[in-house]
């Protein structure tokens, strides 16, 4: 390694880079065992999809401590337990041990070295900043759209809704908005949510298309999408300079979406009408503008 890359990653650029290199690897194990089991039910690969984004929060070396606390087995020679240990630690830390002052007068020069960390700490708080003004700026439009939006206390949207909370075992009824603005139907909000619906696509649905896409809708609350996803946007807050952060994020919402159009042909049975359900919902509605609000667009209708 060149003496100015390694006083880079020495300290706490060490910790940070074998923290990136364990995040990087444990993701790309779960894309190869989400191959290995792509023939089953989509909300198991979405499990793994979901440790992958949850890892990048959780330090290495904070589950080595844990597991520190374990018994260790006491048949095991001791020998082979501090060769196992050695190894992992090669491959878990391969930016450990480097040497804590590797700079020599051909190296970088001593007051640009200096200003390294806090270089690279300004572009990092100036991702940061632009990743949360983008998705401020997209949820005004959600805002503005709840706020000019008007409770539903009757229509069959509003039955089928409370019809269908029983069958998809949902304890609490959902308050339902009608939407003037033309947008997807979406369940808005983790602990509190909402399901919003668009004025006038009931217009072009009969009772088993809306069947469909509410309890398309239900299955994400059942399943505490909207929290999983807000975990997930967090990370990528943090990691937004990580090319697989993004990716995950581009798998979760595939899978999310795939699990949730398995729970509902399940529940309801007619996979037909329920894909023609959510075609011509698809038709008159625009993309959820956040990952973090459950919709229907990312549905896969071929499947």
């Amino acid at each position: 390694m060149i003496p100015h890359l390694a006083f880079m990653v020495t300290g706490v650029g060490a910790a940070v880079a074998n923290h990136l290199w364990q995040s990087s690897v444990f993701g790309v194990a779960a894309w190869l065992m989400a191959l290995r089991l792509r023939r089953n039910r989509a909300h198991v690969r979405y499990g793994l999809w979901l440790a992958a984004s949850v890892k990048f929060l959780i330090p290495f070396s904070l589950l080595i401590d844990l597991g520190g606390l374990l018994r260790k087995p006491q048949h095991a020679p001791l020998s082979l337990q501090t060769t196992l240990s050695s190894a992992m630690s090669v491959v878990g830390q391969p930016f450990s041990g480097l040497p804590a002052h590797p700079m020599n007068a051909q190296s970088l020069p001593e007051h640009f070295t200096v200003l390294l960390p806090e270089v690279f700490a300004g572009v990092w708080v100036c991702g940061i900043v632009t990743v949360l003004l983008i998705w401020c700026t997209r949820w005004k439009k959600i805002y503005r759209a709840l706020h000019r939006a008007v409770p539903v206390k009757s229509g069959r949207e509003f039955e089928l809704l409370r019809r269908l909370e029983t069958l998809a075992k949902v304890r609490r009824h959902i308050p339902m908005l009608r939407s003037v603005d033309m947008m997807e139907p979406g369940i808005f909000g983790i602990f509190h949510p909402l399901m919003l619906w668009p004025d006038r696509l009931s217009e072009r649905l009969e009772n088993e298309h809306i069947e469909g896409i509410l309890a398309h809708e239900l299955v994400h609350v059942r399943r505490h999408d909207n929290l999983t996803a807000a975990i997930h946007m967090l990370v990528e807050v943090v990691f937004w300079f990580h090319p697989m952060v993004w990716w995950i994020e581009s798998r979760m919402l595939q899978e999310r979406e795939r699990a949730c159009d398995e729970a509902v042909v399940q529940l309801a049975g007619r996979p037909e009408v329920y894909a023609e359900g959510l075609l011509k919902a698809c038709r008159f509605c625009a993309e959820s503008p956040l990952i973090c609000v459950s919709g229907i667009t990312g549905a896969d209708l071929r499947d």
